[in-house]
């Protein structure tokens, strides 16, 4: 290092240019705090500090991208608190006109240099920065934080940000790997290469974490189709949150799965964003049925998962208010609860056909009649409060 700085003063004295040294600072990357040497320029020792702020990404001594990954995250919440007061203040309530805004105002705060990062942080870091997205789609939803992460971004039919931030990080790794010697893109590819032959199977880089998650995309290293790829990440996060052993494995998303079931696309699967998101102006009525779709209700399939000291086993979450001993779920609610059979029937004309038990949940929630099913669900669920108040 000190042989580099003394080329440079070389070359500065060479070309009569002159370096700040008081602004000059000296990070060394290391595993933790050591009495490294110190490093001199023309005499003057350059100060040693822990991190340094180098085009706009704080870089830590001993911490890595954590640091940067942590101030990232303040300035994307910051920037989606402006985004939140510029909407309240010009009355912009469209979930598609703001998840449109996000992206353009808060998406490029929070993927700034992930082309660099995104192969360093881990899952952990990457979940850290997807919560501000998480935080803002919960926001216009009405749900609170325990709400399920897919369930939130299924109603907008919106992927993690992980996502895109794999498919900019892959587009540099091309531009790495088509780079000529005339460019330092070619020397850091270069030596990326180099770590990787030296490294043991337990150590991690930048190049070795790439690779990795093409294999697991079953995409080959030698030739990269950047859209392929992330089209198959996109495919697998699917697979898993809708697919058979996913129902089978997850009964909290088990009603919302089957709302989003759909027999009429090839991968069986309506993911898209919500049509009643735009068909219902009322805000506060848009959110009551956003959280019934979601499980953020007091319904008892709900409530028992968190009842205190111990959950309640989920045969045993029976609905209180008639004698059919059925568990108290949403399809129960909206379908075949007795205590609310005149309710149902007063909608039965709005909805367009009557409700029975064996009618199907998804043919109801996916209604034309969006608000019709909102107000029904209102309604119940007051009818519902006002049953229970006496027994509380």
């Amino acid at each position: 290092m000190q042989k580099q700085i003394d080329v440079l003063f070389e070359f500065c004295v060479e070309r009569q240019l002159v370096i700040n040294v008081s602004k000059t600072k000296v990070v060394v990357f290391e595993k933790c705090r050591s009495a490294a040497p110190e490093f001199t320029y023309r005499g003057t020792t350059i100060e040693r500090v822990q991190s340094f702020r180098y085009l706009g990404l704080e870089l830590h001594s001993t911490r890595g991208m954590v640091v940067a990954i942590d101030k990232l995250t303040v300035a994307g919440k910051k920037a989606l608190f402006a985004l939140r007061r510029r909407c309240n203040d010009l009355s912009i309530t469209d979930p598609e006109v703001m998840c449109q805004l996000f992206d353009s105002l808060v998406r490029p705060v929070l993927s700034y240099a992930c082309e660099v990062w995104t192969g360093c942080i881990g899952a952990k870091g990457l979940q850290q920065v997807e919560q501000v997205h998480r935080m803002f789609l919960r926001g216009i939803l009405g749900v609170n934080k325990t709400t399920s992460t897919f369930a939130v971004l299924g109603e907008f039919g919106r992927y993690p940000l992980e996502y895109f931030w794999w498919q900019q990080t892959l587009k540099y790794y091309d531009r790495l790997r088509e780079s000529t010697p005339d460019r330092l893109l070619y020397y850091a590819y270069q030596t990326q290469l180099q770590m990787l032959s030296v490294l043991n199977d337990n150590q991690q880089c930048w190049l070795r974490n790439v690779q990795l998650w093409l294999d697991d995309q079953g995409v080959g290293v030698l030739y990269i189709n950047v859209k392929c790829a992330v089209a198959s990440a996109r495919a697998s996060y699917l697979e898993s949150t809708y697919g058979e052993q996913a129902r089978a494995r997850s009964n909290r998303l088990h009603t919302y799965q089957l709302m989003n079931a759909s027999c009429t696309t090839e991968s069986g699967y309506s993911y898209a964003h919500q049509s009643y998101l735009q068909a219902i102006t009322n805000v506060q009525l848009r959110q009551s049925l956003s959280r019934f779709r979601c499980s953020n209700h007091r319904l008892e399939v709900e409530c028992g998962r968190h009842a205190k000291p111990e959950k309640v086993s989920r045969k045993d979450r029976v609905c209180r208010l008639c004698p059919l001993g059925a568990v108290e779920d949403e399809d129960h609610l909206l379908l075949m609860c007795l205590a609310h059979h005149d309710i149902r029937r007063k909608f039965d004309q709005q909805l367009g056909k009557q409700l029975t038990p064996c009618s199907l949940l998804p043919e109801l929630m996916h209604s034309a009649n969006q608000k019709a099913v909102d107000l029904y669900l209102v309604s119940y669920l007051d009818n519902r409060c006002v049953l229970l108040k006496p027994t509380r």
